[in-house]
């Protein structure tokens, strides 16, 4: 009886407040400041209009940041290139800062990388790197400090070049010298018009660690103020919080402790790329994520539409369509600000490497946690102490829980949904265990060091023991740790070694289990993608093509396996070795590949370049019979497959890798299937997925090989 009057007066309760009241204490939200949300303006000049109608969006949004270049306003782009300051329109820049200024918007100004443009007599369009000296430099300082003085009190925040680390599609990567040539000057500038500017890195594309571990040897890091980079994954929880973590320690290890900012992140809804749903999950999720890392302001790339061709991915990224009609993304993004405006991330209630995903913000006693799960529906029970809650999901929509005992059970699936209440007290001391194991994947029979940041809820003032244990299989050593009540996080080095199991699922990983003195045990799951086997052998040429905006590449029809039988026949061995590689003595070798980010293999990292380029990949898949399979693959860029010496696949494209961007079917033999992957490399990332296609599953991985067993995987 008591657990029905618990439950009738829950539902009563939530009908009522759903039926008659906003969820979240509105509209005194944006009573408490909070400048943590952004959106990137792009192709105004393209569309031929100043989005002026866009700020009244962004205000009712809760987004309080735009970053725009001043020739997009100005639609003159001769200005930083030919200097031409006496018939620059600057009233269009007036009309936008102070449209901006009267809506509670702040401008991020990006100034655009200097070059050359000339078009050849057959049409073709050719950009060229300006060097810092000379008459170049001078013009772009004069129109930088005229802009600048325009500015000032306006716009408090520079940036300058853009995506200086990648291929870029006009006219290749800079040096860090050449980029620094550059920055230092314009830096001096800025500074010396308002002295209370900051200025940002030109944005770093993605994976910026050797350019940027470069740059503050040189010094760099007097010249600008924050840490300005890209983010383009195939879903939000794609290594991001190491990710983070790994640019801020390149800032600590110089004594630095620079805010963080990602100016473009998002999802283009192209035709075969993402689709307008998952852009809008994704885009709440990586606004939880984006709060929860500490990044300090996040711009979602783009505010609108700007072309008319459906399967172009730039002219697709936008939250808006291309006659302003708002995209899914646009109202999830709106929500999930309004949910978590004003609130402090205190930690993850789930494990933020399980399949669901938990993070609690509070703003004194108002709790609120963001949940969802990575592959389907799955139900969640979470401790709470008050039966007075709101429950959204990222569309704003009510959502009625289920309270039973004092657990709130809700099933929750790719759409976030907001849980908010007071006090949940249990709830914030489950987030207050805290621990990260920032590993990208495990090797069976091969230590590995964890390194775990443990802290205790200061509140409950009780020390926490915490065990672990490898699953499914394993040692950790030591297998416990103590956590003292009060002190600062501690951090604890685990030593991990996963057991080699020859069947069944090996995603592997740690329990962790956190019992307080008062006898409460807060229990964690951390997984790790057991990876495919495979081999790799590159990097070879990728020459360019006629095609240049973006750059097109030839490689990818180059056969560079021909002293071993050729793509469509070879078999690699490790150590088997290939002439006419760009390796500095021009052989390329196969040997075992190392660096996964979870599922995905990333060429970039293996070899160290960013430049245009091709690789090959080799797997063995293993079928227990005859038949048709479907298989989920996704890359960055172009791809070929050949598997039992057929191409079965091909996709030429310049595209960001999702995981379910191609379904193929292939047919197996029953036995061994071997495997060839080739992907090219145009600039940016560099990496491929490839594994047997079960919706709403993670997938399967083997020693030895992919398994395919019936009859999960085998195709009706």
């Amino acid at each position: 009886m008591k657990r029905m009057k618990w439950g009738l007066f829950l539902t009563i309760w939530m009908t009522v407040t759903c039926a008659f009241a906003e969820p979240v204490e509105w509209p005194a939200w944006r009573d408490i400041p909070d400048g943590r949300f952004g959106i990137a303006h792009g192709g105004v000049a393209v569309q031929g209009r100043l989005p002026l109608h866009d700020f009244y969006l962004m205000e009712q949004a809760g987004i309080t940041w735009t970053r725009v270049c001043p020739e997009q306003i100005l639609n003159w782009w001769g200005a930083t290139n030919l200097g031409a300051l006496d018939w620059v329109p600057w009233s269009r820049l007036d009309n936008f800062l102070g449209e901006a200024e009267n809506h509670g918007v702040n401008t991020l100004m990006l100034l655009s990388q200097p070059m050359d443009h000339r078009e050849t007599e057959d049409g073709k369009h050719v950009y060229t790197f300006v060097p810092a000296e000379g008459e170049r430099l001078d013009k772009h300082l004069r129109f930088v400090r005229e802009l600048a003085a325009r500015c000032k009190g306006k716009v408090h925040v520079w940036e300058f070049f853009n995506e200086m680390n990648l291929h870029h599609y006009r006219f290749g990567v800079p040096s860090v010298d050449e980029y620094l040539a550059w920055l230092k000057p314009t830096y001096e500038a800025i500074r010396e018009i308002d002295p209370e500017a900051r200025l940002t890195t030109g944005g770093f594309g993605y994976r910026p660690i050797p350019y940027l571990r470069e740059m503050m040897e040189k010094g760099a890091a007097e010249y600008f103020d924050i840490l300005n980079v890209h983010y383009y994954p195939s879903t939000p929880e794609d290594m991001f919080f190491e990710w983070v973590e790994e640019l801020r320690g390149i800032l600590k290890e110089h004594g630095l402790n620079k805010p963080i900012w990602i100016t473009e992140i998002g999802w283009t809804t192209s035709e075969g790329s993402t689709s307008e749903e998952d852009q809008a999950n994704y885009m709440s999720r990586a606004t939880v994520m984006c709060q929860a890392s500490g990044v300090a302001v996040m711009f979602p790339h783009l505010m609108g539409c700007f072309g008319l061709d459906p399967t172009d991915d730039e002219f697709n990224f936008g939250l808006l369509r291309v006659d302003d009609s708002p995209k899914p993304a646009w109202n999830t993004y709106k929500t999930t600000i309004r949910q978590i405006w004003g609130k402090e991330f205190v930690g993850d209630v789930l494990g933020e490497f399980g399949d669901v995903r938990g993070y609690l913000f509070e703003r004194g006693e108002q709790r609120t946690v963001a949940l969802w799960a990575l592959y389907g529906p799955e139900e969640v029970a979470l401790p709470v102490d008050t039966p007075l809650l709101t429950m959204v999901d990222a569309y704003n929509t009510p959502v009625f829980p289920h309270l039973d005992e004092g657990q709130l059970k809700v099933t929750v699936s790719e759409t976030p949904v907001f849980v908010t209440g007071r006090p949940l007290k249990e709830l914030r001391r489950r987030a207050c265990v805290r621990v990260t194991a920032p590993v990208d994947a495990a090797l069976p029979d091969t230590p590995l060091s964890v390194h775990l940041a443990v802290s205790a809820d200061t509140l409950q003032q009780q020390d926490v023991a915490v065990r672990a244990k490898v699953f499914p299989a394993g040692s950790v050593q030591p297998a416990e740790v103590s956590v003292l009540a009060g002190h600062a996080p501690q951090d604890v080095v685990l030593t991990l070694t996963p057991e080699a199991v020859t069947q069944g699922d090996l995603a592997t990983g740690i329990d962790f289990t956190a019992a307080y003195e008062d006898g409460v045990e807060v229990k964690r799951r951390f997984r790790r993608f057991m990876p495919y086997p495979w081999m790799i052998c590159g990097p070879f040429p990728n020459p360019e093509g006629d095609v240049k905006i973006p750059v097109d590449g030839t490689g990818l029809d180059i056969d560079y396996l021909v002293e071993h039988g050729g793509e469509a026949n070879i078999e690699p061995t490790l150590g088997m070795a290939h002439t006419g590689s760009l390796t500095p003595d021009g052989t390329a070798v196969w040997r075992k590949a190392t660096e996964y980010r979870g599922e995905r293999l990333d060429f970039e990292r293996e070899f160290e370049q960013n430049r245009m380029g091709v690789a090959y990949a080799y797997v063995t898949i293993r079928a227990d019979r005859d038949g048709p399979v479907k298989f989920a693959l996704g890359s960055n860029d172009g791809v070929k497959v050949w598997v039992n010496h057929k191409l079965v696949h091909h996709n030429h494209r310049h595209r960001n890798s999702y995981r379910e961007t191609d379904i193929i079917m292939i047919d197996l033999k029953q036995g061994v299937n071997p495997c060839l992957v080739k992907v090219e490399q145009t600039g940016g990332k560099w990496n491929f997925y490839l594994h047997p296609w079960r919706k709403g599953d993670p997938p399967v991985s083997m020693i030895g090989g992919m398994q395919v067993a019936a009859p999960f995987y085998v195709a009706p």
